[in-house]
């Protein structure tokens, strides 16, 4: 049987582990992209927000959360200091207003094309000497990589919380019995307990019931 051999760790050719490197990569990107953008007064945390509004303006909350990787109390405050700087705005829903969606203002598109001319240049940088080919087999690698991770995730999560529900249920009541020790009860014999007379037998008014009748 072949042995498969645990990606977190070295290779044995010396090669950093896929975890490393794909920590690697992004450090230094960042690293280049946060020096080029600095003229701007941004985030990188800011541009993933300008640049998920621009494919689409709008969003939700929960939706730029899932878009940027931001946990809703973080993206809140982010939020609130863009809208403080003028780049974004916020505006209930026309059809739902519980809803809040948030919308670039014309300064925020400014800087979202400004700083997407600086991510290509610091992007054509790093692709040096890659073919396109390469490029295409990259990419379709690392969506495959955090949709299987992401979709595990929600799975577990999802379980998690029905497991939660079925231990908070409360537990079914057991039927208590009208009588204990094997006697029968009034009601069980169809007698009132209150007339001693049967439900089904009751009198007629003004006669009689014989009972040899």
């Amino acid at each position: 049987m072949q042995e498969h051999k645990d990606p977190s760790c070295e290779a044995a050719d010396g090669r950093q582990s896929l975890g490393m490197l794909v920590a690697r990569a992004r450090r230094a990107l960042r690293r280049e992209f946060e020096a080029r953008i600095a003229a701007y007064e941004v985030t990188v945390p800011q541009v993933y927000v300008l640049r998920s509004l621009a494919e689409g303006d709008g969003k939700t909350i929960r939706e730029l959360s899932k878009l940027t990787c931001s946990d809703g109390p973080t993206l809140t405050s982010l939020l609130d200091r863009m809208e403080a700087k003028g780049l974004i705005s916020r505006r209930r829903d026309t059809s739902d207003r519980r809803v809040i969606r948030i919308y670039l203002n014309e300064r925020g598109c400014v800087i979202q094309d400004a700083v997407s001319d600086v991510g290509q240049e610091v992007l054509g940088l790093a692709l040096r000497g890659m073919s396109q080919r390469q490029l295409d087999e990259l990419c379709d690698l690392l969506l495959l990589l955090c949709e299987t991770v992401e979709a595990a995730h929600d799975a577990d999560e999802e379980s998690r919380k029905h497991e939660s529900v079925a231990a908070t249920a409360p537990a079914a009541s057991t039927p208590r019995r009208e009588a204990s020790n094997g006697r029968r009860t009034h009601s069980e014999h169809g007698v009132s307990p209150a007339t001693g007379m049967g439900r089904t037998q009751r009198a007629p008014r003004g006669k009689s019931v014989s009972a040899a009748a």
